[in-house]
């Protein structure tokens, strides 16, 4: 009778204990939606304690100190959960961005595959893998993951993700698919600042600088103080010069030389204006096109 009497006593208190984490757990989701994540991860820890190896607390710890930027330990947490269960996708997902941010990129990439082939249909990774493929320059696998994700027609943020797909095919110099989703990322946000620049750079390099003029300066009127607009808009202005040649007719030749003056101090002003609003890159054209 003294065995049975020692097994209920147990048994109720693996009870008790179980409703108590289970409080602890509640607790820490409050906790967690409003912004309190040193808190949070104080009931996570309680709840921890009485609960064993759960994964979904050591997950929901390990994102907690993500939030605060304790990436290590968020590491750490994640693969508490993994060595608990080691299917548990979110886990992987979540350890894969931690080192996204600390720049360690192969175990990144470690992380995002595993997360895809437990779900291959698990849209953030593909997404964040992406992301890691064109840190890495791997930007022909970068075009492939976004293709996936816009290609299910799942995703939110369209208009990013045609952006982020057109900046790797401008890198692979497939200019014009690259304005293609430019275009696309337009019309999904007619005021998306970025992809007009980035659009006007594909028409430079397609040697459509009309174009690129009218993007770079619808550019301007999105963001007022970017000085990245005439920057590029300026660079426009120096592709266009023409070269003059020894053999052209004088009356030509001064015509060519009147139209390259013209347009190299179009460029210097837009150089000397990206320059007033702090746009680095400005000063170095500045002293090699405008003294």
């Amino acid at each position: 009778m003294k065995v049975i009497a020692t097994v209920v006593i147990c048994l109720t208190s693996l009870v008790a204990n179980a409703q108590i984490a289970e409080d602890y757990y509640k607790k820490a989701v409050v906790k967690y939606k409003m912004k309190d994540y040193g808190g949070a991860i104080v009931e996570y820890t309680r709840a921890i304690e009485l609960g064993g190896n759960s994964p979904v607390l050591y997950n929901n710890r390990g994102v907690c100190k993500y939030k605060m930027e304790h990436y290590s330990e968020a590491i750490e947490d994640y693969n508490m959960a993994i060595s608990s269960d080691s299917n548990f996708v979110n886990a992987y997902f979540n350890k894969g961005n931690s080192y996204l941010d600390i720049n360690e990129l192969e175990d990144a990439l470690i992380s995002y595959d595993r997360a895809i082939y437990l779900d291959s249909l698990y849209v953030k990774a593909y997404i964040n893998r992406a992301k890691v493929y064109y840190l890495l320059e791997d930007y022909r696998s970068t075009v492939t993951d976004l293709t996936k994700v816009l290609d299910e027609n799942v995703a939110t943020n369209k208009e990013g993700l045609h952006l982020e797909r057109g900046n790797a095919l401008f890198k692979l110099a497939e200019f014009n698919k690259a304005l293609s989703d430019y275009t696309v990322a337009i019309q999904l946000k007619t005021n998306f600042y970025q992809a007009y620049i980035n659009r006007g750079q594909c028409h430079i390099q397609l040697k459509d600088h009309l174009k690129a003029i009218d993007d770079f300066t619808l550019s301007m009127h999105l963001n007022m103080d970017g000085g990245e607009s005439y920057y590029y808009r300026g660079l426009t202005y120096l592709d266009m010069t023409t070269t003059v040649k020894a053999s052209d007719r004088k009356m030509k030749t001064l015509r060519m030389i009147r139209k390259n003056q013209n347009l190299i101090e179009l460029a210097c002003s837009d150089f000397d204006k990206s320059k007033a609003l702090g746009y680095g890159r400005s000063f170095e054209v500045i002293e090699m096109y405008c003294k």
